[in-house]
């Protein structure tokens, strides 16, 4: 099945009122937000139970996760929320939430040419001013594409910009107003190449964002 696999069209979906599918054998219910079945593209928001665990497992096109609350680990390190993971394609390891949590996660779409694991721990320190009332967290730059939080403050403005290269957003904590709508906690937007606005957050917000991983399509 293909879902939102438009990258012309700009998209919003909040996940407070979307559908939301529990898998029968896992109990992981997920709001599916953009997949391609037979390239293994996949984005999605999971809220996995306690106790869920998966085996040695591998990620033939990577995978990229934003903890969104609770808390769960692998070989590798534990992650609570507000922790960024991104991991190479073919990248294996095994997995394991013993209190449950909900993810944000891209599976699929992992540039081939990368080829280290990241990991980024919750940080609140580590966010930079950029414009007034805004401040940002790179999570990850390459090849032309770049991942990062976004904290606005109540009241603040981001300056217009395009996206060259195209833009995802998902709003984490708070609200965002953009063109006159305004997307609460959980919703996930879309910009096509090209595109421009200039949100603005009324009582302030966090998003995690996502430019330039849509350039051509």
């Amino acid at each position: 099945m293909t879902v939102n696999m438009d990258f012309s069209r700009q998209l919003s979906c909040d996940t407070a009122t979307a559908a939301w599918q529990t898998g029968a054998e896992d109990g992981v219910a997920r709001c599916i937000l953009e997949r391609a079945e037979e390239a293994g593209h996949v984005t999605f928001v999971g809220r996995f139970p306690a106790g869920f665990g998966i085996p040695p497992h591998p990620h033939p096109g990577g995978e990229e996760v934003l903890v969104l609350d609770g808390s769960f680990f692998d070989g590798d390190g534990s992650y609570p929320a507000g922790s960024y993971l991104r991991l190479p394609r073919g990248y294996t390891h095994a997995t394991e939430t013993p209190e449950g949590c909900t993810l944000f996660v891209k599976v699929g779409q992992v540039d081939p040419a990368e080829t280290a694991r990241v990991a980024a721990d919750p940080d609140v320190a580590d966010f930079t001013p950029t414009s007034p009332g805004l401040s940002r967290r790179v999570l990850y730059q390459g090849g032309g594409e770049e991942a990062f939080l976004v904290r606005f403050a109540p009241g603040a403005a981001a300056p217009h910009h395009s996206h060259g290269g195209g833009e995802e957003v998902f709003i984490v904590e708070g609200s965002l107003v953009d063109d006159g709508v305004r997307h609460g906690a959980g919703t996930w937007l879309r910009y096509p190449d090209g595109s421009s606005h200039q949100p603005h957050s009324p009582d302030g917000c966090l998003l995690f964002v996502k430019r330039g991983h849509l350039a051509g399509r």
